[in-house]
């Protein structure tokens, strides 16, 4: 083992630790615990939104109030993608899928698959799957596709998305 700090030893095995980007200062002054953020595979763009089920006090200047924000690796705003006043649900499940497509499910069965290179969005809904007076309260991304959970206590698994 190299004699360093990028080295953890934990009681099984030992790891190394790599910091590729410094992210610059914009970036930094979000307040992300109050954030959902995705990652996207091997150093990808970074997607940043408000939470909606966490009570806010941002500032006014903080463009993940009513966007998804798209970061590059190094913490620079590439793009946004307006969250319009229809929209303005809980998202459930924010994460990328496996080709760099971001997808964001919100409470009501609305979903997107955003491109995070042009900030654009094709929207598709999935009302039909859920009975009257159900909502999506988590959902999870697997590989291409994803599932979810409802008030219903129903589990439901889009594949393919």
């Amino acid at each position: 083992m190299e004699d360093n700090d990028n080295w953890i030893e934990s009681k099984d095995a030992n790891f190394k630790i790599d910091q590729f980007y410094k992210l610059n200062k914009e970036f930094r002054k979000l307040e992300i615990e109050h954030m959902l953020i995705a990652i996207a595979q091997n150093g990808g763009p970074i997607a940043i939104t408000s939470d909606k089920r966490k009570i806010l006090a941002l500032r006014a200047d903080d463009p993940s109030l009513e966007n998804v924000c798209i970061f590059s690796n190094e913490g620079e705003l590439t793009c946004k993608a307006k969250i319009d006043n229809a929209f303005r649900q809980v998202i459930v499940a924010f994460d990328f899928l496996i080709k760099e497509m971001l997808l964001v499910l919100f409470s009501n069965g609305i979903y997107w698959v955003l491109d995070p290179y042009r900030g654009t969005y094709k929207k598709y809904d999935i009302k039909s799957s859920l009975k009257e007076g159900e909502e999506i309260i988590e959902g999870k991304v697997f590989e291409n596709g994803f599932a979810f959970t409802t008030n219903n206590f129903r589990f439901l698994f889009v594949r393919n998305v």
